[in-house]
């Protein structure tokens, strides 16, 4: 009896201790899976804050430290201005009455690329001294190749209070050739930050590399670069109109306030004898048989066989309505068997279907024409005028140079529609256009300008550099330019 008691007590606490130790083993492995975790200290808020900014300043006093010794030449080479502060902006001059002072700004057009000798801004002044006959008539051109919409409007915001009698303004085709998102608050942002904070400078110039200031090789386009179709961006492409509208929206508001005449002169573009750019140049790879049937295309249509031509642009229209190059070219066809109305339809809408914006659309026009109130605001509306002295109202080479680049005749014509929009509303000076005399005839003015071989030659040459380069690779327009500035100097 008492070994069995002994054996039953001794069973039990062998029972009890394997008991315990499976459970010890148990709060073990939870113990190792969820450790417990000791309190930690909470630091407050303001500390929190504190970090980020103590280390800043830290890093600015480093910043301002290695920028007087041993990056002082490192910053001394840079150049830190943002796109903006480059503009040149002319002096003011003393207010005189008797002085007709006329202001432009705008992008290459307004330049007068490739000859600025024959630009309309140029064939203005000498057609208002002739016209306005011992007047004295002071007109400035502050346009600047590549301009956009944000760079006239710092422009315009920079020179209004020197006064002048009218302000004119080309509008912008450089609204999506440069893919950066430029508004004048954050070029102003940037010219803050940089004139406060040394460590904000070199973190600027780091961003430049080994890039010298304002290199020409900056402006060279490497031969395969490809561009992204920001037309089909949708928010991209919403950004950078809102941009542009609000732009000159600004421009024509603080004419208002100021009364200072404002003229807009809408973009005009070559629609119907320049392609849009073809998809190879973008990110957009174009199919096999799509490539294949572009090449077919145009070898019908230099052969004149317009049905066969027909079929194909049809065909690829109906997988893609928006495909600008075969709009363009059910445009050709069109045109040459005399559907004129379809052909302007369908070069219009090649020309706003461009993968690569490099020609003003038509939303960009039909907005500068809101602006027009016929007091202080007024819109020239060259594109229509362009439209109206072109064969069969399709705009081409009689008033191109290219793309978007006037002739010598395109520029007499702006010009020209500028001084009747003057004298018609009478808009500056106006006493002054009561005996004003009628102006120069195109001969005429060029024997007055003095425009040479030279400048003809010029003309031609740089025109068929620019039609080759990225992403336009118009080997046929610049082929014919060529030709012609060997007939002008045969052997240069």
């Amino acid at each position: 009896m008492t070994n069995a008691l002994r054996f039953e007590t001794s069973s039990l606490f062998t029972t009890t201790s394997k008991f315990e130790a499976a459970s010890m083993m148990k709060r073990k492995e939870a113990f190792v899976k969820n450790p417990k975790k000791s309190p930690q200290k909470k630091y407050p808020l303001y500390f929190k804050v504190l970090i980020p900014i103590v280390t800043l300043v830290l890093l600015e006093l480093i910043a301002r430290g290695l920028s007087v010794t041993i990056l002082k030449d490192y910053l001394g080479n840079k150049d830190l201005r943002t796109k903006i502060e480059k503009v040149y902006i002319p002096p003011p001059e003393p207010s005189n009455e008797d002085v007709l002072r006329l202001y432009f700004y705008g992008a290459s057009t307004t330049v007068g690329f490739p000859v600025p000798k024959v630009s309309y801004v140029n064939q203005l002044s000498y057609q208002l001294h002739n016209v306005l006959k011992n007047k004295n008539v002071d007109v400035k051109n502050l346009g600047w190749s590549g301009f956009t919409s944000t760079m006239d409007r710092y422009s315009i915001v920079s020179t209004f209070w020197h006064k002048p009698d009218a302000m004119i303004v080309y509008v912008s085709h450089n609204e999506f050739v440069h893919s950066e998102i430029d508004t004048l608050s954050l070029y102003r942002t940037i010219s803050i930050f940089r004139d406060k904070s040394v460590l904000f400078r070199l973190l600027l110039a780091a961003s430049q590399g080994n890039k010298k200031p304002d290199s020409p090789e900056d402006n060279e386009e490497p031969i395969e670069r490809k561009r992204v179709s920001y037309k089909l961006v949708g928010p991209y492409y919403w950004i950078k109109m809102a941009i542009l509208k609000k732009n000159y929206k600004a421009i024509a508001e603080l004419s208002r306030d100021y009364n200072i005449p404002l003229i807009f002169i809408t973009a005009t573009s070559n629609v119907g004898e320049w392609p849009p750019p073809e998809k190879p140049v973008t990110y957009f790879t174009p199919s096999d048989k799509s490539y294949t049937d572009l090449t077919k295309v145009r070898a019908l249509l230099k052969n004149n066989q317009l049905d066969e031509a027909q079929e194909i642009t049809k065909y690829h229209l109906e997988k893609n309505p928006e495909d600008a190059y075969f709009l363009f070219m059910q445009a050709q066809i069109e045109e040459i068997r005399g559907n004129l109305n379809q052909a302007r339809y369908n070069f219009e809408k090649a020309k706003d279907q461009d993968l690569l914006q490099w020609r003003a659309n038509r939303e960009i026009n039909e907005f500068v024409r809101t602006l027009e109130d016929g007091k202080t605001v007024r819109v020239l509306d060259a594109e229509e005028i362009f439209k109206k002295h072109s064969p069969n109202m399709i705009t081409g080479y009689p008033l191109f140079l290219d793309n978007v680049h006037p002739n010598i005749e395109g520029h007499y014509l702006l010009a020209s529609s500028i001084i009747d929009l003057l004298k018609k509303d009478k808009i500056v000076e106006r006493d002054w256009w009561e005996n004003a005399k009628a102006p120069f005839t195109l001969e005429e003015l060029l024997k007055e300008m003095q425009v040479s071989q030279d400048d003809e030659f010029q003309l031609a040459f740089i025109t068929a550099v620019y039609c080759i380069k990225n992403p336009f690779f118009n080997f046929e327009c610049a082929l014919g330019y060529l030709e012609k500035a060997e007939k002008i100097k045969p052997g240069d």
